[in-house]
């Protein structure tokens, strides 16, 4: 019996070193070992990375990339807008780097501040040169600018070019601060014409003003 018992004690330590040294990956053991872990980026392409940890390797971000940054659009500098050209004869007050934006002119002043560019208060005896006009004051928000436009009898405006308002296309407000068509002449004698910007819920359209009121004004060629 003593025998046999000493016998299994030897066979069972036996086992039990052989136990020990079997396992193929003995470094799994290893103090410190990280198992590699594989991860996909969006790109599809496998990288190696070990588990998280202080010096792991961060995963590239292509929204983050290094790289130039996109340039800003430039800041317009009015002059494009204002200047005369061949396919824009027309100078807007309002646009010009030599003026000031906020600042306002009588007809008399505006016309003379065209002229002195070698220009004229602008004539908008077209439908094509008033609704560039109009399309102008309503995209930069101006709430009213002069025209060459102005009342030479009781009931005739002309523009600079000396062509009659009444004979060739019109654009007067259908109605005016008393409710009234334009021309009214509400607030006495109003010789001048100027494009007011919706001031009566009626769009971008003609009234006749005092020719004393200050405003913006475009000039041309």
């Amino acid at each position: 019996m003593v025998r046999l018992t000493s016998a299994l004690l030897l066979c069972l330590a036996g086992l039990a070193a052989a136990a020990t040294s079997w396992p193929p990956h003995s470094h799994l053991s290893r103090p410190g070992y990280r198992h590699p872990i594989y991860v996909f980026s969006q790109w599809g392409k496998a990288h190696r990375a070990s588990a998280s940890g202080p010096d792991s390797p961060a995963e590239p971000n292509p929204d983050s990339a290094s790289g130039p940054e996109p340039e800003s659009p430039a800041e317009p500098d009015g002059s494009e807008s204002s200047a005369i050209g061949a396919t824009d004869e027309l100078f807007f007050s309002w646009r010009d780097m030599d003026l000031d934006p906020r600042d306002r002119y009588t007809w008399q002043e505006a016309k003379d501040q065209c002229e002195s560019r070698n220009l004229r208060l602008v004539s908008l005896d077209t439908r094509e040169k008033n609704d560039r006009v109009a399309d102008q004051i309503f995209d930069d928000d101006v709430a009213y600018s002069w025209t060459s436009g102005r009342q030479n009898s009781a009931t005739d405006f002309v523009w600079g070019n000396g062509r009659l308002v009444s004979e060739g296309f019109t654009n007067w407000s259908p109605t005016g601060g008393d409710g009234f068509p334009q021309p009214d002449d509400r607030e006495g004698p109003e010789d001048c014409l100027a494009v007011i910007n919706n001031a009566y819920g009626d769009g971008v359209v003609w009234h006749d003003i005092l020719c004393s009121r200050e405003k913006h004004f475009v000039c041309e060629k």
